[in-house]
């Protein structure tokens, strides 16, 4: 009888380490969308898929991300999407929702690389003019920032640091923007 064992804790700590940024990304307020080289929606968590008009995320996966911009803006979104899958993107922008009418959002597009190939791309999606989107968006940052400590991909002193800076801007920004 031949026996072998393997050690699996690092696996099932990887796993677990997964599981909890799915769950975290999943549960953000902020829609996030990746889509993949070839412009094809690969996830979308609920509050992307809700901003959409969609109630279950599924619906919107292996979709062109081209069905989710206005046909109007189609040719400004050819225009800016090789940009985005190499250096990123942010700014204002206009969406598609399933019943056709158009709303704004701000869009954060970051490229996503493993070992120098492109694999993907993820957008961060807040509508704006929307009560409340404040209050979501920070704790999104603040959901992703601890999830990627927790994952290794970077240093929990840098997260603190930019925790630190994110309380300074939003401190400038409190006594600049009037609230009421």
């Amino acid at each position: 009888v031949i026996c072998t064992v393997h050690d699996r804790t690092d696996e099932l700590r990887e796993t677990a380490a997964l599981r909890t940024l799915a769950v975290a990304v999943g549960a953000m307020r902020d829609g996030v969308t990746l889509v993949d080289h070839e412009g094809i929606v690969r996830f979308v968590n609920q509050a992307a898929a809700r901003m959409h008009g969609y109630g279950d995320p599924a619906e919107l996966v292996g979709c062109s991300v081209g069905e989710l911009v206005p046909a109007e803006f189609a040719a400004e979104f050819a225009r800016l999407l090789p940009v985005m899958r190499e250096d990123g993107w942010s700014g204002e922008a206009k969406a598609r929702h399933r019943d056709g009418h158009v709303f704004p959002v701000q869009l954060a597009v970051s490229p996503i690389r493993l070992d120098d190939d492109h694999v993907s791309t993820v957008g961060l999606i807040a509508e704006l003019y929307n009560p409340g989107a404040v209050f979501p968006g920070v704790t999104g940052l603040i959901c992703l920032a601890m999830a990627f400590a927790g994952l290794g991909v970077l240093q929990p002193n840098w997260v603190g640091v930019g925790l630190i800076l994110m309380a300074a801007a939003l401190f400038v920004i409190d006594l600049k923007v009037q609230g009421y």
